[in-house]
């Protein structure tokens, strides 16, 4: 199918973004960060298209434009707490760029990626906020806030997605649920070490959880966490899971 031409790309994913940033009271800087963000992003998304076919061993790279809309949708997952400064938006692009793009690359590729999207960064808000993007952390989540009572009664608070501070808050918190987790589930207990590829698997697997029609794929060799971290992702979502049995045919 034919591609609409790149000013009407900008102009549809501009009115998108600009009707939630417009919903809450943001910064002006950052609503005027958005409009110069659309461009970058679309163009990383060419880029990428372009360069990254599909070839024996990555059969796996088709990029559409339903890449882009996932990586605009990203971007309104923030609110007006979230994302203050202009460099927090960076940040959040940054993340989502990464979950939409990275997540699906060989090693390879990986760094050219980062580049291309750095450079973008660089080209629409300026050097100071693109090294920004080097020297920061970021990790995002939708379970970072505390738990709340009510009547007695402890309950997860409700999905907001924010940066954290550092790796440590988010195994600290992790570490938090995953005990709740077992006192809800005292036959099902599970004794996980939160190291740091885990916690960033986890917090794939939970941004996949918020993400309206997506399905994810796990790979991995047998006893490598899948289902653990799918099953604690789960629980910080407030979803149940649900496992359907193998069956082995003679």
């Amino acid at each position: 199918a034919t591609q609409p031409p790149p000013e009407s790309l900008d102009h549809i994913f501009n009115v998108i973004l600009q009707t939630h940033f417009a919903s809450q009271p943001y910064n002006h800087s950052v609503v005027q960060a958005v409009k110069k963000l659309v461009t970058a992003a679309r163009i990383l998304w060419q880029e990428i298209k372009a360069k990254l076919i599909p070839v024996p061993g990555k059969e796996h790279y088709i990029f559409t434009l339903r890449d882009l809309s996932r990586l605009a949708l990203g971007l309104t997952r923030s609110d007006s707490d979230s994302v203050v400064t202009v460099m927090d938006l960076a940040l959040l692009y940054e993340n989502e760029a990464r979950r939409v793009f990275v997540d699906r690359l060989d090693e390879t590729d990986v760094d050219w990626v980062t580049k291309r999207y750095a450079l973008g960064v660089e080209q629409a808000l300026g050097t100071v906020i693109s090294r920004g993007l080097l020297k920061e952390e970021n990790l995002w989540a939708h379970f970072l806030q505390e738990e709340q009572e009510v009547e007695g009664d402890v309950i997860l608070a409700p999905p907001k997605y924010k940066r954290a501070g550092c790796y440590q808050e988010v195994a600290l918190r992790l570490a938090t649920i995953l005990e709740r987790y077992n006192e809800y589930h005292p036959k099902k207990q599970m004794k996980l070490v939160l190291f740091d590829f885990a916690v960033r698997q986890l917090l794939q697997i939970s941004r996949g959880l918020h993400t309206k029609s997506t399905s994810l794929m796990l790979i991995g060799s047998p006893g490598s966490g899948r289902r653990n971290l799918s099953r604690l992702a789960a629980f910080t979502a407030g979803h149940t899971f649900f496992e359907i049995p193998s069956t082995k045919y003679p």
